[in-house]
């Protein structure tokens, strides 16, 4: 759930308190998760892409998804990894993150996702080889769909030597 409001993501405190609960600021949007959380206000929703999303997005959800993974780990982990499904874009991938704990402290794994958006404020790519690798990729898809005659056009494959 991406807000239109500017945030300051290096004041970790003020970002806090704009993205506590702002998926119950959204109209007829329901979380069927929150409503079975303690606290379910301390937690907020972030998209990182949907069905259309391009290279860069894909690039950039893939490096924040590595980020934050181990913030996803135990039995009452600080962020999970979900998918929405939605009428217009057919569905929308990102996580809810806890943004404050019970005794009303900031958690890590909030404070990793400041320090995400910063990074992608100071410049839009948060891995280069990976999104280079994305770009080559799809060059090389687009070439065989329209160079369908030419037979000696490189392996699209990852894994391809």
């Amino acid at each position: 759930m991406t807000d239109t409001k500017q945030i300051d993501w290096s004041d970790i405190e003020a970002a806090a308190k704009e993205m506590a609960g702002n998926w119950q600021r959204r109209p007829n949007f329901v979380w069927f998760r929150g409503s079975r959380l303690d606290y379910a206000d301390n937690w907020c929703i972030w998209y990182t892409s949907n069905r259309d999303a391009g290279l860069l997005e894909q690039s950039n959800e893939a490096e924040i998804n590595k980020r934050l993974k181990p913030f996803s780990e135990g039995n009452d982990p600080d962020l999970v990894f979900e998918q929405h499904s939605h009428w217009a874009c057919g569905y929308l991938d990102g996580f809810s993150i806890r943004v404050y704990r019970a005794d009303g402290s900031i958690t890590p794994a909030f404070e990793e996702f400041c320090r995400i958006k910063q990074d992608l404020e100071d410049y839009p790519v948060l891995n280069e080889d990976d999104y280079s690798q994305r770009e080559y990729e799809a060059t090389l898809e687009n070439y065989a769909c329209e160079m369908w005659n030419v037979k000696d056009l490189p392996d699209v494959r990852s894994d391809a030597p």
